[in-house]
């Protein structure tokens, strides 16, 4: 499968931005088929696992399902068994991917580390985490399972051959195979909303979520939101702003949860270090009263939560909107350093587009096409932030959301120097304008990136895909009568 045109323009909306624009080269990487069974039925949908379990603890004072406890060393494969793990199936014919969260702590040294189906691995590589020495570093991922049931971990300290990490598996739930069929857990499927929703800012109003205290955050029937039963689950971005001195910040962890905890948690949706703001993307079951809960460890966290999509029960098993599937492994999209994408950053006040028609597609399930693609899911590194001017923010945002001439109150990684920042993130897409060089077709698969201070690089390995109940949209040939190839660079017939 190959994937074969992208289109990286940049808009300057910024009184100090410099506009550019620029096409991509027709010479992208290959990306992976997906592993999924083809037809209707169970593939595709999303399980939860009603309480998040831990399934794998490397470090030696408290070991979980690792038969060789102790740091794990660059380079070094860790395969981790999750069938039969925490209410995932035992059978690997009814488990296609698994939902973590994935934790790095006890770091010695800079690097990052893969995750993927274990016999999988990307080429080129892909990263899921990026950490430092000191750092508890935290990334939910949706990830195939390898063909003995197991995902593989792999840290990376390319400046320390003895580097060495310790790895921490929480599994919040599962996506089921064609050949799962269980009348009593059907699963869900995943909605993107059109435009993300920020629906939790404590921040204006000047309020925090104190030590050990929950609060409460109404989903069903809100922002977009369905109120009906059958919502079960809820994407979310958290972010934690642990930066403002006057609240008392300490380092913490915050649990996002379906209903309020009977003490502290034995999980975490995200770490957060004092003085720094932390984002983490969680799918959150919804509790009984249509609210999910929040729970601060420590100090007095400034909480925003912003609102991807949601997990929905009762669809018709002859459909496929909603089923998300997971690559064969994961697949680096775009690299703004590399050459082949400009080697050129994301400027301040400044938003590019991104076009995914080719990408989307590229993809096959035993060699044949797919439905047209909602939304994908997958991993945004921000690295190399330049704050350009000393008056100028210490710190960024950055945003990516369905291209619209309206930008949502939304963010996906906050940005510091010196520090490559990783979060998955669910990505919908929007529409192009029309392309008149191809009888005015429009791109529906455009995806915006927008900078908020400074300057910054950032990476994309896309992990899953989710998929829609309209047919595959067949790419467009040129206007031009002589041309050679098509949208995405395809030679002509």
């Amino acid at each position: 499968m190959t994937s074969k045109r992208w289109i990286r323009g940049v808009l300057g909306i910024a009184a100090l931005a410099t506009a550019s624009v620029g096409a991509i080269p027709s010479s992208i990487p290959g990306a992976p088929s997906v592993s999924a069974a083809t037809g209707p039925g169970a593939g595709g949908e999303y399980h939860t696992i009603p309480v998040e379990t831990r399934i794998f603890d490397s470090r030696p004072t408290s070991p979980i399902g690792d038969p060789t406890p102790g740091p794990k060393v660059h380079g070094q494969d860790v395969h981790i068994q999750v069938l039969d793990k925490a209410g995932v199936p035992a059978d690997p014919a009814e488990v296609l991917a698994i939902a973590a969260n994935i934790t790095v702590t006890g770091v010695s040294n800079a690097g990052f580390a893969e995750v993927y189906p274990k016999g999988f691995r990307a080429n080129p590589q892909s990263s899921l985490i990026n950490f430092r020495p000191g750092a508890d570093v935290p990334n939910m991922v949706i990830v195939g399972v390898g063909n003995d049931g197991s995902i593989t971990f792999r840290p990376q300290t390319p400046g320390a051959a003895n580097g060495s990490v310790h790895v921490l598996v929480d599994v919040f739930g599962w996506v089921s195979k064609t050949g799962y069929v269980d009348a009593a857990d059907t699963g869900a499927r995943l909605v993107a909303l059109g435009t993300p929703v920020r629906f939790l800012d404590q921040r204006p109003v000047g309020q925090a979520v104190g030590p050990g205290q929950t609060i409460a955050l109404k989903i069903r029937g809100s922002g977009g939101v369905p109120a009906s039963e059958n919502v079960t689950g809820v994407v979310i971005n958290l972010t934690a702003d642990n930066s403002q001195p006057a609240f008392g910040h300490q380092n913490t962890f915050v649990s996002a949860l379906s209903t309020p905890p009977a003490g502290v948690p034995r999980t975490s949706t995200t770490n957060v270090p004092a003085g720094l703001v932390k984002a983490n993307l969680a799918f959150v079951p919804i509790g009984p009263d249509g609210h999910i809960h929040f729970y601060n460890s420590a100090g007095n966290a400034q909480l925003i939560v912003d609102v991807f999509g949601y997990l929905e029960k009762g669809h018709n098993e002859a459909t496929y909107a909603g089923r998300i599937i997971p690559l064969e492994y994961p697949f680096r999209a775009f690299d703004t350093r590399q050459n082949l994408f400009g080697n050129i950053p994301l400027g301040f006040g400044e938003q590019e587009d991104w076009s995914f028609w080719c990408f989307a597609d590229s993809i096959t399930v035993n060699a044949q096409p797919v439905n047209k693609q909602s939304a994908l899911l997958g991993n945004v590194t921000g690295t190399l932030f330049d704050r350009l001017q000393p008056h100028l923010p210490n710190d960024t945002f950055l945003k990516l959301y369905p291209r619209s001439p309206d930008r949502p109150i939304t963010s996906n990684i906050n940005m510091y120097p010196n520090m490559d920042v990783p979060n998955m993130a669910m990505l919908a897409y929007g529409d192009s304008d029309a392309l008149p060089d191809f009888g005015n077709a429009v791109d529906p698969y455009m995806v915006r990136a927008y900078n908020q201070n400074g300057s910054l690089h950032y990476i994309l390995d896309v992990f899953a895909i989710v998929l829609s109940d309209e047919p595959a949209l067949e790419v467009p040939a040129p206007s031009d009568p002589d041309a050679t190839h098509d949208y995405c660079g395809n030679p002509l017939t």
